[in-house]
Formats: C-alpha cells, structure tokens, sequence
C-alpha cells in the first residue's frame, strides 16, 4: 500500500518494486491479490489515465510501447487507446511541426544576431586598433 500512496503503478510495476525490496514470493502474491481486490492497481484505469494525460505529448504508437513497458496487457493497451487515444494524429504532428518552425527561426535569429555582434566586435577591434596607431604618432 505504501508504494501507491505518490503514484499509481500498474500490477507489473508493483511486482517487481516488491520483488527488488526482497519480499517472498507468498508474500508478493498475496499483496496483489490483495490491492487488486480493492481496486488499489487496475492496468485498464492506469493505461487509460496515462494515455489521458500524455496524448498531446506522444503519439499513438509511442503510448503503446511505453505501456508495454509498464507491463500493461495488450487489451488494455489498445481499449484506452480506443477510449482515450488521439483520433486524429495529424492535430499532433501540425503542433510539432510549427514547434520545430519556432525553434528553427529561434536559432536563425541567433545565428544572425551572433554575426551581427561578431562584425561589430571585429570592426570595434579595428577602430580601437586604428585610434592606437593615430595617439602613438
């Protein structure tokens, strides 16, 4: 119970956080057997919240392969997807896409600003040069 007090986990995560702290195999079960019971672990709610949650980050095909390594069946996988999941994939890769546009023009205008500031550090360098030379004669 203590390891779902901060986050919710599914049945495989709980397993092996109980398996890593050396807990008998008896005792393992019985914890399960014994959340489970009471709805503390449910796969089908955590790939449904996860997916809820992460679809405007992640693609489809992304949710799916986190979830699989989170140990979510298969099933489950595919109903929240069903339930939850981006209908449309294109709204998704529309925001990357003017997202890598933002970022893009961000280092253009770095890039720009960088030159700009070069040729005038070079053409400070030549005033100050030149008015060295004009105070030593």
């Amino acid at each position: 119970m203590h390891l779902l007090e901060k986050q919710d986990r599914t049945e495989y995560q709980l397993r092996e956080k109980l398996r890593q702290n050396e807990y008998p195999k008896e005792a393992v079960e019985q914890a399960i057997a014994y959340v489970k019971s009471y709805h503390y672990i449910d796969d089908l709610r955590y790939a449904c919240s996860y997916v809820r949650y992460q679809k405007e980050k992640k693609s489809n095909r992304r949710l799916q392969q986190d979830l699989q390594k989170k140990g979510v069946a298969k099933e489950f996988i595919e109903q929240a997807l069903l339930e939850e999941g981006n209908e449309d994939e294109t709204d998704a890769i529309q925001r990357l896409l003017e997202k890598k546009k933002v970022i893009r023009r961000k280092c253009q205008e770095n890039r720009q600003i960088r030159f700009i500031s070069s040729y005038y550090a070079e053409a400070t360098k030549v005033q100050i040069s030149c008015m060295s030379c004009v105070q030593n004669t």
